[in-house]
């Protein structure tokens, strides 16, 4: 467990389970942000994409999931205020667990070419991935989300890293907007034909390059 302070919160990351109290919180959290959304269907029988004006999650984790993001390697880092609440926090995995966390996913590239740096990476799997992302919505939570993902990139220091935002069938507007401010580059469309009650679930491939490399 990595502690590190930032007032008016404190950033701690795990690399094992937490204490229960704890995790219940992050996961009370979480559930502020799933949401299950439904294509609307338009007089034509066309889909509609419907855009989010927040950051939003499609799928929620539970304790098993937790326990497997572990084994896995994976970090969880929380943001606690001064009563010890959670404000926000960011899992990660390392790279060589997405494409046997999903299996069904395609990377798309527009830039087909073998010498794409980001194609190199991302086939690779020398690259953490930045898996989710939540905060409290309320003012005490200001500045979380970027200090979170900075304390993430501190963290995987050479290492690139990997996010993804969906785009479809809910176009989540909010957190495409933050990680382009946060440096990242779009590199490749993910698509994913089924994706619990969802199909056709695309998402936006971002990256941003190591610290040796920026």
């Amino acid at each position: 467990m990595a502690e590190s302070y930032s007032s008016p919160f404190r950033l701690i990351t795990f690399r094992e389970l937490p204490s229960a109290g704890l995790l219940e919180q992050v996961i009370s959290l979480q559930a502020q942000h799933i949401i299950a959304p439904q294509a609307v269907t338009a007089s034509g029988g066309k889909n509609e994409v419907q855009e989010s004006a927040r950051g939003f999650l499609l799928k929620a984790y539970d304790l098993d999931t937790f326990r497997a993001l572990f084994q896995m390697g994976g970090t969880l880092t929380v943001a606690l205020d001064s009563h010890e609440t959670v404000l926000g926090y960011v899992t990660g995995t390392p790279g060589t667990t997405f494409g046997p966390r999903h299996p069904e996913t395609r990377a798309l590239w527009g830039d087909a070419s073998p010498d794409n740096p980001s194609r190199s990476v991302f086939d690779s799997g020398k690259y953490r991935y930045l898996d989710q992302i939540a905060v409290d919505p309320s003012p005490s939570a200001r500045g979380v989300a970027q200090a979170l993902v900075q304390d993430f990139l501190r963290e995987s220091g050479h290492e690139p890293v990997f996010t993804a935002v969906v785009q479809h069938p809910v176009e989540n507007l909010r957190s495409t907007q933050f990680f382009i401010r946060q440096g990242f580059t779009a590199a490749a469309q993910l698509r994913t034909p089924k994706l619990g009650n969802l199909e056709d679930v695309r998402a936006i491939l971002f990256w941003r390059a190591g610290r040796s490399a920026l």
